[in-house]
């Protein structure tokens, strides 16, 4: 990747004129780091070809279907875990009371951590 010597960074104003560090392209944007205050910014060259579709990072490529079923899917999970949690704040003090339901609650609260890192 070579830079254009007319790119200017938007953060200092400084000409990128002896080279910013190219971090990379992605469709027809070329991504920098300006040389003199260490900002990233974007630069737009014309001719170089826009995203292909199975480029996973333009957010365009993601259907409206696939963002409704996410919200579905996070707020279906938010919701059954506020059940459990509550479910199991409940039958910890049920069981232990004032006294060893505390202990019981952070048993729990170490079990679903645990629980929870085994996701990948």
């Amino acid at each position: 990747m070579t830079l254009d010597a007319t790119i200017t960074c938007p953060g200092c104003r400084a000409d990128q004129d002896s080279g910013a560090a190219a971090l990379g392209a992605l469709g027809n944007l070329i991504h920098y780091r300006c040389i003199y205050c260490g900002a990233d910014f974007s630069h737009e060259v014309p001719g170089l070809a826009a995203a292909e579709p199975g480029d996973t990072l333009h957010r365009d490529l993601i259907s409206d279907e696939e963002d409704e079923a996410a919200e579905d899917l996070l707020g279906s999970f938010e919701a059954s875990l506020d059940d459990l949690l509550d479910k199991g704040q409940a039958e910890a003090d049920r069981i232990g009371g004032y006294f060893r339901g505390p202990g019981l609650r952070k048993q729990l609260r170490d079990l679903a951590i645990e629980k929870s890192r085994r996701m990948k």
